[in-house]
């Protein structure tokens, strides 16, 4: 693509020939310029912004009529049909000091054109030179029709941008992006009419399709480099985990420098082959010369040191410092240049890294470091020949420029064809901006955000607990941006509303406040604005499972927007700033903030007193402060005649996000906890040390930061002694006192918000995306250690919910989204209870918006307060159909004080009819049943009772399903090959024989004793034994192998039809005890995969002979492997119902069926009519209709597994003579469909094709039953 037709032709002819090499057809109106204001007639403003205008295009109209060959329609008659795409043209000058303009200000030029002309997208063309070079951008306008019919026009959409396009040297990102703009004219993909067209550039301009097309590449580079890299044992001994934790350290650092390249703040030199291959000799014993010398370099000795210019010191290689005698002794000494003999010239090496500006900020501090006398080497930035092996990051990671085809199946599900190319010419060939999008304007380029996308999935990777999915997935474990920013500004909104009065005017001027699409403060009144000014620098706000930063970042953004409209020019905020700074360094800070953009002065108070983050990953905490590190970087400009390019050194954050684990507090024993605040002396160390800790925030030297750092250490040894003193537990003491901020390479297994951060009194705001690990994935130790802390082990998001309300003030903030199975399960009432006993403001039911995530996800929000007694509404939100654009409904919330089990139940009007007619008696029933119906055994022993309260049941009363009937689980055997068989001649016993031979071969010591080499060899073997000798010869292997060597549960036993007893001539003793004869096999339900309903023959027999039953009673319930569970026996040979214990996440109903008699195993839970007034066939035509199931998983349990509890729950309508004769026709019909299916009389889509006839039917008479 040309685009140096721009500096040569008159705009619009540049234009012109750009539609024509992407395939567009335009209807041209004008080539004449225009003043802005006369084409933005009801949208130009006079200010900064739409100054930077020159000339107005009308440049023409793609439409319909264009593809058509056909004059468009006039721009006077359109109105709201959005039938074309209206093209501009806008020529631009350079803001104040020469810099381009920023994408904000060519977002909200687009919009105005937006505006302006509502009843149809906009494309705008910019073009502008920095006198050196010629850019031209785009500007593409999302197209949003209002909701409401009766209005007009176009919603404000959101503004993808391509900017700053070189059009004579053209990055390859911009040109790709380019490219791909260009339509196809025929063939099944050709663009020919304005709907295809508008939807394809939608999607070319669509930034998460580039996002995820780096992170896929980006994540096969990571795991092709798992197996190339070494680094140093010394700290970590497990390779992976070590070889994980420095990749995702090393590409955190990488992605750093180069948004500073793109920031002009490091020469693009550094990241060129043919430079480098000339600055370099590549002679490191492991290849990996270009990180050593360039990289290691970069990162140790020269960010994290002043420029030389401002100290000659500075920025030499260690023997030179050490000839100069700048130091004693270089071992472990950080701060200046290694691997000389790699360099060819040292001048020539040093001069390109002359202008790099001092950064500090901890990121870049080597970690290598000696305790006592051991060297412990981690990043391994050593000169030492001993250690040039120990660490191996080849070059051709780097600079590999062709892709090669590599194996990651080790790593990746589906993985063993992978591309891989090197990680610098991987990021070379995307475009990348320093700026972070918006809910309103997004670059299509790799802005910051994307590194929490891509460490989010790469941690995921790494953790053990989503590991697995991980490798099923190309991401996303990354909160989407549209829920991170609906939950800062909702918590932000309820917070500052409490504030100014809780009324819902000022919760209006609150939304404008934090909205993109107005510039202006929404507060008339000069008491709001000094109130929000005074809130916003006092607010609290905590991410207590932070991850790469999503939600601090967010808020970071929102309240950033809030102070440019409530303080346009800072004055307030910068005079709050610098009075808080520590009088010594005041004069010192508020020269390096002379020149500084207001925003930078904006985030950088906010950062210091509003914003803290917590994550048990010191990684991830790593990652958070890079991206604040960014965000504050991008707002400082150069000025090469001032110190360090006047580029203000980045804050320590190691006291603002910390690594700990946030769950676990510092002291859990009461009489103890406030025991060091009674003494003035620790006191005065207290004061002292957060004293040094504000100060190293502010701090610009590196070399103050380590003397501050020394004293902390001081300070802590002081207190540890004090703590001593007083009697304070010396665990506790170890534990305080040891705490080290700063060592990037460990987290503290406690949290304590007045220690690590200095608050006292709680946060205004907790929020984030707690870690959705399962009971299953904590370890004993780790569960114990939650039972001591909440009273119970659960899955670890309800336990943050528990701690976050604990974390807040009274009237502060709870906002979270986590699973929502706590919605409805009975295990989760506790958090229930919880949220009901403080304020619940929002609930937002998110389906699921990761994509690797398989669960159901909601957002909540809710205040902390004292008493929660009186009645008030809330907002239920239901975002399953369009998360952008989900429904509202006012809730009021008795109905989730008085829902069954205090169920949390979508705002529905069905479910508040089904709320209104069964919530209050359910609940009455729950209340006064319960105990006594949970488990068989409670049955048992409540017998009478219940047989009392089932004779006073009349025909229309309203029970309990489990009231009414009785059973429970069935038998475990814990060894099913052993006794569980199928029938000859099924499709289950041709599956056996096939997988016999496959399995035998597992059996290695026997095969190789019995010259089985392989499959041919154990057919032939098996084909010399009879079924007797089969099930023997497999017996005996498990017995010798252990009871999984073929797979758990695997059955190998065939059983013939003579085998088969029949149960209804068994007697009373051979159903108990086993029978004696040759027939000893009976039918066992082992539940139905398949989901069939209302009847289904079983495949599966049990080997019921006396001395399998023997061995099954007497060693029911033993401790040991193979020891079986025999459980509810009265209930084996009898005629009952089941379910689908499994429900798919998009069912319709719950499956039932009849259960013949027969014994039935855990997996086919079964129940029994206790009274004749509800026979089983009623249960099971109950259970199949939709009222049941949508009942079910609204009121009692909405996650995937039914248990046999949740059935019980159920509210059942005793029913009359004449609805029993209805329901037991369906069945009869249903299940002579089922059998007619099973023996082959009809083909199963008929069959479903009639079923489905029947449960229409059933489906209204249930309904007509339950509802009306």
């Amino acid at each position: 693509m040309n685009l140096s037709n721009f500096t040569t032709k008159p705009f619009v002819e540049a234009v012109k020939d750009l539609f024509a090499d992407l395939n567009v057809p335009v209807n041209y109106l004008s080539d004449d310029p225009a003043r802005p204001q006369d084409i933005l007639k009801d949208t130009f403003k006079d200010n900064a912004v739409f100054q930077l205008m020159d000339d107005v295009y009308f440049v023409g109209m793609v439409d319909d009529a264009a593809f058509q060959g056909n004059k468009s329609t006039s721009i006077d008659n359109i109105r709201s049909d959005y039938n074309g795409i209206l093209i501009f043209g806008v020529t631009l000058h350079l803001r104040e000091n020469g810099l381009l303009p920023k994408r904000s200000q060519l977002a909200e030029i687009a919009r105005a054109f937006n505006r302006e002309f509502c009843y149809t997208p906009v494309m705008v063309i910019f073009r502008y030179s920095d006198g050196q070079k010629h850019y031209i951008a785009f500007a593409n306008t999302q197209r949003l029709a209002y909701a409401q019919s009766w209005r007009e026009g176009e919603k404000i959409g959101k503004v993808a941008l391509l900017r700053n396009i070189d059009v004579e040297h053209p990055h390859r990102g911009h040109l790709d992006i380019l490219n791909q703009l260009r339509i196809q004219t025929s063939g099944p993909k050709a663009v020919n009419s304005f709907s295809k067209l508008y939807q394809f550039w939608q999607d070319v301009f669509n930034i998460e399709v580039l996002n995820r097309k780096f992170y896929e590449e980006l994540s096969n580079w990571y795991f092709w480099a798992m197996d190339q890299v070494e680094f140093p044992d010394d700290k970590d001994r497990d390779r992976k985990s070590r070889n994980a934790k420095n990749l995702i350290r090393m590409i955190t650092r990488i992605i750093f420098i180069w948004f500073m390249k793109e920031k002009r703040l490091i020469p693009a030199n550094l990241f060129v082959k043919s430079y480098v291959d000339r600055l370099l000799n590549y002679g490191d014993a492991t290849g990996s010369t270009y990180y050593k010398a360039i990289l290691q370099n970069l990162f140790f000795a020269t960010l994290n040191t002043p420029m030389r210019k401002d100290n000659q010191q500075s920025r030499i290689f260690i023997e030179d410092a050490k000839k100069f005698g700048f130091v004693n002794d270089g071992y472990l000494q950080q701060g200046y240049y290694r691997y000389s003999r790699f360099i060819t010239d040292k001048e020539a090496f040093l001069k390109e890294f002359d202008n790099i500006p001092f950064l500090n900020g901890g990121l870049f501090e080597s970690l290598d470091k000696k305790v006592d006398d051991r060297v412990i080497r981690i990043d391994c930035f050593s000169d030492h020949p001993k250690n040039e092996t120990r660490l191996k990051v080849p070059d051709y990671l780097f600079f590999s420029r062709e892709e090669q085809e590599t194996d990651l199946s080790a790593y990746l599900e589906n993985g063993n064809h992978k591309k891989v190319r090197g990680l610098i010419t991987i990021l070379d060939s995307y475009n990348f901006t320093v700026e972070e999008n918006t809910p309103l304007d997004e670059e299509v380029a790799l802005d910051p955000e994307l590194l929490g996308s891509v460490f989010e999935n790469l941690l995921a990777s790494y953790n053990p607990e989503t590991a697995t999915t991980a490798r099923k997935s190309t991401g996303s474990f990354y909160t989407p941006p549209v829920i991170v920013d609906y939950m800062v500004k909702e918590s932000l909104i309820q917070h500052f509303s409490v504030l100014l009065g809780n009324d819902e005017n000022h919760r209006e001027k609150l939304r404008s406040l934090f909205s993109y699409s107005d510039n202006s403060n929404p507060f008339d009144d000069e008491v709001d604005t000094r109130k929000m000014l005074v809130g916003i620098e006092k607010i609290k706000i905590l991410d207590p499972a932070c991850g790469s930063g999503a939600f601090p970042m967010s808020i970071l953004h929102n309240l950033v927007l809030a102070l440019h409209k409530l303080d346009p020019e800072n004055q307030k905020w910068k005079a709050n700033l610098l009075a808080k700074v520590p009088v010594e360094l005041k004069a010192e800070v508020e020269k390096s903030l002379e020149n500084k953009s207001l925003d930078y002065i904006r985030k950088l108070g906010l950062i210091e007193n509003c914003i803290f983050g917590v994550d048990i990953q010191e990684i991830a905490i790593q990652i958070s402060k890079l991206r604040f590190f960014i965000s504050l970087l991008i707002e400082q400009e150069v000025d090469d005649n001032k110190p360090n390019r006047d580029i203000r050194a980045l804050p320590n954050l190691e006291t603002k996000f910390v690594a700990a684990n946030s769950l676990i507090n510092l002291e859990t024993d009461s009489d103890k906890s406030d025991l060091h605040f009674k003494n003035a002396e620790v006191e005065a160390l207290e004061k002292k040390l957060f004293d040094i800790r504000e100060k190293i925030f502010y701090t610009n030297s590196r070399s103050e930061k380590i003397k501050l750092e020394k004293r902390l250490t001081e300070l802590r040894f002081r207190l540890k002694d004090e703590f001593t003193n007083l009697g304070y537990p010396n665990d506790k003491t170890d534990k305080i006192t040891s705490w080290d901020p700063f060592d990037q390479n460990t987290h503290a297994d406690w949290f304590d918000p007045e220690w690590m951060f200095g608050i006292k009194d709680g946060f205004d705001i907790v929020i984030g995306n707690p870690p959705y690990v399962s009971t299953k994935g904590i370890s004993e130790s780790d569960k114990k250690i939650l039972e001591k802390q909440f009273g119970f082990a659960d899955d670890l998001y309800t336990h943050f919910y528990f701690k976050g309300m604990e974390l807040l003030k009274d009237h502060g903030v709870l906002s979270f989204i986590t699973s929502k199975t706590f919605w409805t399960i009975q295990t989760k009432k506790n958090l229930r209870t919880l949220i009901l006993k403080n304020k619940l403001l929002q609930l937002f039911d998110t389906a699921n918006p990761f994509e690797a995530v398989m669960v159901d996800t909601c957002v909540v929000l809710v205040q902390k307060v004292q008493d929660s007694s009186a009645e008030y509404s809330f907002t239920y939100l239901d975002g399953t159909k369009n998360l952008s654009k989900p429904s509202l409904q006012t809730g009021n919330i008795t109905y989730y004080r008085n829902s069954p089990n205090q169920v949390f139940f979508p705002i529905t009007e069905l479910n508040l009819r089904i709320y209104e007619r069964y919530g209050k008696k359910v609940n009455e029933l729950l209340n006064n049943w319960w105990d006594k119906i949970s488990t068989s055994k409670n049955i048992e022993k409540n017998k009478n009772e219940l047989e009392k309260y089932r004779a006073s049941l009349q025909s229309g009363d309203i029970t309990l399903l489990g009231l009414i009937t009785e059973g429970g689980q069935g038998l475990a055997t814990a060894n099913n090959g052993k006794y569980i068989g199928v029938l000859e001649g099924t499709k289950w016993a041709e599956n056996i024989k096939k997988q016999r031979p496959e399995k035998l071969l597992l059996a290695t010591r026997f095969c190789g004793e019995n010259q089985i080499n392989n499959k041919s060899d154990a057919i032939r073997f098996l084909d010399t034994l009879d079924e007797t000798d089969i099930r023997k010869l497999f017996d005996e292997l498990k017995e010798s192998y252990g009871r999984d060597v073929f797979g758990q549960g695997w059955l190998y036993r065939i059983a013939s039809p003579t085998e088969i007893a029949d149960v209804n001539s068994l007697t009373d003793d051979e159903m108990l005890n086993g029978i004696i004869s040759d027939s000893t096999f009976v039918p066992y339900d082992k539940g139905d995969k398949d989901g069939n309903r209302w009847y289904a023959p079983t495949p599966y027999y049990i080997d019921w002979s006396r001395e399998n039953v023997k061995f099954l009673k007497e060693n029911s319930g033993k401790k040991g492997e193979g020891m079986p569970v025999v459980r509810n026996p009265q209930f084996y040979f009898r005629e009952g119902f089941c379910w689908n214990n499994v429900l798919n996440p998009n069912a319709t109903m719950i499956k039932s069926r009849i259960k013949l008699k027969s014994i039935n195993d855990v997996g086919s839970m079964s129940l029994y009519s206790a009274k004749s007034f509800s026979p089983n066939y009623y249960f099971v035509s109950i259970l199949n209709s939709y009222i049941l199931f949508f009942y079910y998983r609204n009121f009692i349990n909405y996650s995937v597994n039914i248990q046999i509890n949740d059935i019980r729950q159920l509210p059942t309508i005793i029913p009359n003579a004449e609805q029993l004769h209805v329901f037991e026709n369906i069945f009869n019909r249903a299940v002579a469909i089922q059998k007619d299916k099973f023996s082959g009389k009809i083909s199963e889509p008929l069959a479903e094709m009639e079923l489905d006839k029947i449960q229409k039917e059933l489906d209204k008479f249930v309904e007509e039953m339950y509802l009306k």
